[in-house]
Parts: structure tokens; C-alpha cells; sequence
């Protein structure tokens, strides 16, 4: 009797797994609004917006493309409802 190969059915979970992986990681990884402020003088501070909780390269230019789709999905987290009000009169 011969014996089928499972390695099709491996290679199509793992396939199937990595846009999950991808969008789970985007999810953990992202802080929408997040600002730090720092004490540049002592009559000064400055506010940094994160954008991930690594403060690194790679985690933007990874994620861009989630990015782009999550502020536009939703735009009250990254503050841009607020700005485009701002910005008309």
C-alpha cells in the first residue's frame, strides 16, 4: 500500500498562518496616539508620537501596508479625525 505525502497539507497550513501571524503581530506591536513628553529645557518640552511599542526601523516599514488600512478604519485612535477638523474652517 502506498503511502501519501503530508507535506502539501503542512505547507498550506503554515501558508495560511502567516497573514494571521502578520496581523496579530501588527496588532500587538501598534500603540495608535501614543505621545511621550520630554523635558528639552526648562522652560521646553517636547512631545515624540510612537507608533510601536519598539522604537526601531523595522516595525514601520514592515507594517506600513496595515498602517495605512488601520488609520483608515479607524481614524479617532490616530488622532486624524481631530486634525482634518483643525484644518477646515
Amino acid at each position: 500500500m502506498k503511502r501519501e505525502s503530508r507535506a502539501p497539507v503542512i505547507v498550506a497550513i503554515l501558508l495560511l498562518l502567516l497573514p494571521v501571524l502578520y496581523v496579530g503581530s501588527y496588532a500587538v506591536l501598534v500603540t495608535p496616539g501614543r505621545q511621550v513628553h520630554r523635558q528639552v529645557s526648562p522652560n521646553r518640552t517636547e512631545t515624540i508620537g510612537y507608533t510601536y511599542r519598539i522604537n526601531s526601523w523595522w516595525p514601520s516599514n514592515i507594517y506600513w501596508p496595515l498602517e495605512l488600512i488601520d488609520r483608515q478604519l479607524r481614524p479617532g485612535l490616530w488622532g486624524l479625525a481631530e486634525q482634518s477638523e483643525n484644518h477646515h474652517p
